[in-house]
């Protein structure tokens, strides 16, 4: 008999980039690993959980989600699973103190809190392992996206046709769609930045995507707060440029809100 051919998983089944994996992608849940996937031998094992809520990451009594499941967890899962490879998502937030392109060469510049710290951590843990590759996302969103977010607010309004409120938004982010986050995932054989190289204003995205559906921003979005200042203003980005364009940002988003 042939030796059984080894399947991939996802480890995170509710995250945006496992949407967008190939159906025979195994998927399980972060919160509740059967041990049937602990006894499997898997080809390629992608870690897509992560206590990712920012907006509490300064808060003491979240302080243990944050290294519970971005440090002990994520540990705990990749001791282990057995795979010829596993892909650990990793984030850009650890350069968010630099300014400009930043590259795998540039050391990690960030602004410490319980998210970021975390983060930190369980990435140098990572790269003690020689089957792990860490890919370091710049942000991406997709309908997916909760909508305790600013993406998932908007997109959730637009979708319902509801009236929302929003902060703040004249700032730039290096954005992409989930979907073509993990594309690059499937086929990275090293550790990566994924990024698109091109800064783009978010409040004239957000006002493209009204524009694209046909509604009319200034009557489904205010801005009580606009005059605060938003206290993440990034302009880092991917050293690289990619034939992922504004455009097809747009369109993979309208796409998928119809």
């Amino acid at each position: 008999m042939g030796s059984k051919t080894k399947r991939d998983l996802i480890i995170g089944s509710t995250s945006q980039v496992a949407q967008y994996f190939g159906q025979n992608t195994v998927r399980c849940s972060s919160r509740n690993i059967d041990d049937k996937i602990f006894l499997e031998n898997w080809n390629r094992v992608y870690v897509c959980f992560a206590e990712q809520r920012t907006s509490l990451s300064e808060q003491i009594e979240f302080k243990h989600f944050f290294y519970d499941v971005n440090f002990h967890k994520t540990k705990m899962v990749v001791d282990k699973i057995k795979a010829e490879t596993i892909i650990f998502l990793s984030t850009t937030e650890l350069w968010n103190l630099c300014s400009g392109p930043v590259d795998l060469s540039i050391d990690y510049n960030f602004r410490q809190n319980y998210y970021t710290d975390s983060k930190f951590m369980i990435t140098q843990e990572m790269k003690k392992r020689e089957n792990v590759i860490i890919a370091y996302p710049f942000n991406f969103n997709s309908k997916f996206r909760s909508k305790y977010f600013l993406f998932g607010k908007v997109y959730n309004g637009i979708t319902n046709k509801e009236k929302i409120e929003l902060g703040n938004i004249d700032f730039r982010r290096d954005l992409m769609h989930a979907k073509y986050v993990s594309k690059q995932l499937e086929k990275a054989s090293e550790s990566i930045i994924i990024g698109t190289g091109r800064l783009t204003h978010v409040g004239n995205f957000i006002k493209d995507l009204y524009r694209h559906s046909g509604l009319d921003y200034c009557e489904y979005v205010s801005h009580p707060d606009a005059g605060s200042q938003n206290n993440r203003v990034e302009n880092w980005n991917a050293t690289m440029s990619t034939d992922y364009s504004y455009s097809q940002l747009i369109l993979d988003t309208i796409t998928e809100m119809k």
